[in-house]
């Protein structure tokens, strides 16, 4: 007669180990199955099976419980030991592919893609393993986030709703140019689709977020995306071309950033006496 247990877990991946463990804890009967053989599990580490091993450095040598199921909140030593090691599997975890890129197509620079206002890892820790650090510039969408994830500001939101804050985008770009040659990898060409609310920016928005991250040194500006999908989750997100492949405003402007860019020289990159500090460890 087969046996009947509490839970099952498909998949024997970080996630899926760490679950179980703590379900185990709590007295359940936890089966764990993965598409691995027996003896190939734990071979990587990375996006892979875990076996005893690898749970044992987290749980034992390192002395790092998961901070949940306590009596109450977690100790906040508890939650930045936990957040700083997770941190570090980030940047293992990305170095293990960069590690792929450079042995089968050296000499090519490697970047990574970053959004704003996201503190789950550290990316000065992760850039030391890059040439090119880029992000997500979405100048609409994050002023309304920010509205929930700092503090409300009722001015700020209708003063710049359909610009975005300048402050904002100001920092990032400064944030990741100290880490590496910046490159704005998705530039908000239009309204977006995941926003509480998602106005048509206001006319040159797109022109001046443009010119604002070349005004940081940025070496790319590239807009996310080139045509609007016509389906799916994204089809009411901006591109630079309508879905029936006439441009759209976002074009216009990019065009226009394009021809301004052959007149002018910019100028050389100085060593600015002013310093920006971000503590991510603060932060957590």
């Amino acid at each position: 007669m087969s046996k009947v247990h509490d839970v099952l877990i498909i998949g024997g991946g970080p996630a899926g180990v760490i679950a179980g463990i703590g379900i185990a804890k709590e007295g359940y009967d936890v089966v764990i199955i993965d598409k691995k053989e027996r003896g190939n599990i734990g071979k990587k580490n990375c996006g892979d099976a875990l076996d005893t091993k690898h749970t044992n450095i987290l749980f034992e040598e390192l002395g790092i419980e998961l901070p949940n199921l306590t009596v109450t909140e977690a100790n906040p030593s508890h939650n930045f030991d936990f957040r700083r090691f997770s941190s570090d599997q980030v940047r293992k975890f990305n170095l293990a592919q960069v590690e792929i890129i450079k042995k089968y197509s050296p000499g090519r620079p490697v970047s990574h893609d970053y959004m704003g206002h996201f503190t789950e890892f550290d990316h000065r820790k992760v850039s030391k393993d890059l040439e090119i650090s880029a992000w997500n510039s979405y100048p609409l969408g994050n002023l309304q986030n920010m509205q929930v994830i700092a503090r409300e500001d009722k001015k700020l939101l209708q003063e710049c709703y359909r610009i975005g804050d300048p402050d904002f985008q100001a920092y990032h770009h400064d944030l990741y140019r100290g880490m590496g040659r910046l490159w704005v990898m998705e530039q908000q060409p239009g309204p977006v689709n995941w926003a509480k609310y998602n106005p048509i920016p206001v006319k040159g928005a797109v022109r001046l977020w443009s010119w604002e991250a070349f005004a940081h040194d940025a070496e790319v500006v590239s807009y996310f995306r080139w045509r609007q999908a016509p389906y799916a989750q994204e089809q009411m997100h901006a591109g630079l071309m309508y879905r029936d492949n006439t441009p759209a405003q976002g074009q216009e402007e990019a065009n226009q950033v394009s021809e301004e860019l052959k007149k002018i020289k910019m100028p050389a990159t100085k060593q600015s006496p002013i310093a920006l500090v971000h503590d991510r460890n603060a932060r957590n």
